[in-house]
């Protein structure tokens, strides 16, 4: 981890003796001091579930699983708690019959229900406003609590989302 990131605690359950491919949640404290911390946060926050999601059976959504995770702590940081070094974000996950992510920042929230549309040509262009798109699209479900400065996103197991094929006997085979 670079000095432009600390990582504060790590908590990780399911049994702390456990190698983290069998841990089933955990939860870590992050103070990412800029930018460039931004990314070796998020990927410490990846190395805890990457290989507990191909252990379940999730590595056909890896790479949506981690888009959404990436947004949703970059918006923690830069939204959320507006760059502050000194304010915790804090990430917690669990695997149960489908993996859910909680992202939790200090700051006051904001509206999380507005619905404005990110693929627009001026939104296209700028810096902001596309990732909570991002964060709905990868997932299969995100809610909000605390006024929003508490997201909670849930990713189904790929077989649950895997359509069931019923054969029936024909006509023909009675």
């Amino acid at each position: 981890m670079s000095t432009a990131a600390r990582q504060a605690t790590n908590h990780e359950g399911g049994g702390a003796l456990l190698p983290p491919s069998l841990q089933t949640s955990g939860e870590k404290s992050l103070f990412p001091a800029d930018f460039a911390g931004i990314d070796d946060l998020v990927e410490a926050c990846w190395a805890a579930v990457k290989d507990g999601l191909n252990l379940r059976g999730y590595s056909s959504r890896q790479e949506k699983i981690h888009l959404a995770l990436h947004e949703t702590l970059v918006n923690a940081w830069q939204h959320g708690n507006h760059r502050r070094p000194d304010l915790p974000i804090i990430f917690r996950w669990r695997f149960a019959d489908d993996l859910t992510f909680e992202v939790l920042d200090a700051g006051q929230g904001f509206s999380c229900q507005t619905r404005a549309e990110p693929f627009t040509l001026d939104r296209l262009t700028s810096e902001n406003g596309r990732g909570l798109a991002i964060i709905r699209f990868c997932s299969d479900n995100v809610c909000w609590e605390r006024d929003g400065s508490h997201v909670i996103i849930t990713f189904a197991h790929p077989l649950a989302c895997t359509p069931q094929v019923v054969v029936t006997p024909s006509l023909l085979d009675l």
